[in-house]
């Protein structure tokens, strides 16, 4: 529910109230050949309240400069039941702040500081099992969401009625993030279960740049819009001892979009392109990459017929090609000497790489409103 004021006055304020509430219960049996397998966290129903209270405001102090600005509170409680008990309070305050400043009629500047609060997934709180990966995930009862600061400037140029370009550079300061880590460990054997926790904080930073290109001057109504990201982050990892990117993070990508609208004739085609990238994912005993070639998407369309829209696309005109690479790690087990799953701090056992190729796919949509 919200009420704001949307009058001419140089002050607007607007405030709200949000209030949500999620439940998830997961009941989970592991059998291998026969045998029952005891999951922590198997059994177990996870529910969340949470309400928050807002407050904004848009403040025009003259022709060439605004503020944008509030602050939102946020109580929410999860309660755990089942085969452990857990009951958790959370209160945050999320405060932000965004200067827009106009140097040109075409040009603008753009501050903005701010916190937020990620939502946890009940999911993690839990087991979980990837049978296809043979990876069990323990449970974990006791969660705290990731915060996250983050102060950004953004230069923002209109030069055309469909051209822009648009450059953002960001820094954030991330607390309590979301890791596989270690969340019991048998002090004798050594043995451990592992799950998603709070691992600690990180820092992000990078520059994202978007631009339209208009192509009126080669090409009637065509455009091109270009994505580009380039980002590092930094987290120290207790488990090697040093630092690395966080988990599933991806340092840079670029997105092509082309496209020409032929109105006379009622139709357009054009292409999408996307760059290669390689993911890498962290689990306390194993380290994964996941990535994909340039890959490219070519469409034609048209509103001739029938009133409906009409669209002949092919995904991996190019070939998609696919690789995802597993590198395991194990330890002597000091009690019998005998050789056992290991985190990424002990020997390293290994790799599995797994390389797919998608052949172009080739898909008619028709649709239209009635």
């Amino acid at each position: 529910v919200t009420y704001g004021y949307a009058g001419k006055n140089q002050f607007k304020p607007e405030y709200g109230i949000e209030i949500a509430e999620n439940v998830q219960s997961t009941d989970l049996f592991l059998n291998e050949n026969g045998v029952q397998t005891e999951l922590d966290g198997s059994n177990r129903k996870v529910e969340e309240l949470r309400t928050e209270l807002f407050a904004s405001f848009v403040y025009s102090m003259n022709e060439k400069m605004t503020f944008e600005g509030g602050l939102t509170a946020e109580f929410s409680r999860v309660t755990v039941s089942g085969d452990v008990s857990n009951k958790i309070n959370y209160q945050f305050l999320k405060p932000r702040l965004s200067s827009i400043y106009k140097m040109d009629k075409d040009t603008r500047l753009i501050v903005d500081a701010g916190r937020g609060v990620n939502q946890l997934a009940l999911d993690a709180f839990v087991a979980n099992v990837q049978t296809t990966d043979d990876i069990i995930s323990a449970g974990n009862s006791n969660l705290a969401p990731e915060i996250n600061d983050e102060l950004s400037v953004t230069y923002d140029w209109t030069f055309h009625e469909r051209g822009s370009l648009k450059v953002k550079v960001f820094n954030e300061w991330r607390t309590d993030i979301l890791e596989d880590i270690k969340l019991t460990e048998d002090q004798d054997t050594g043995d451990f279960t592992s799950g998603t926790g709070n691992a600690g904080d990180a820092q992000f930073y990078g520059v994202q740049t978007d631009i339209n290109l208009p192509l009126d001057w080669i090409l009637k109504n065509g455009l091109i819009e270009i994505s580009h990201g380039y980002r590092k982050s930094s987290f120290d990892d207790p488990i090697i001892d040093d630092e690395r990117n966080v988990n599933g993070f991806i340092p840079r990508w670029l997105n092509f979009k082309f496209r020409q609208d032929i109105t006379e004739h009622q139709f357009a085609w054009g292409m999408d392109f996307w760059s290669d990238y390689l993911e890498t994912g962290y689990r306390v005993g194993e380290r994964i990459t996941f990535g994909a070639n340039n890959r490219l998407r070519v469409f034609v369309e048209t509103s001739q017929f029938f009133g409906l829209k009409t669209q002949l696309e092919i995904h991996h005109i190019n070939t998609g090609e696919y690789t995802r690479s597993r590198f395991s790690y194990v330890r002597v087990r000091e009690t019998d000497n005998t050789i056992v799953p290991g985190d990424r701090g002990d020997i390293y056992n290994g790799s599995e790489v797994a390389s797919r190729k998608r052949e172009p796919e080739i898909k008619l949509s028709i649709w239209g409103t009635f």
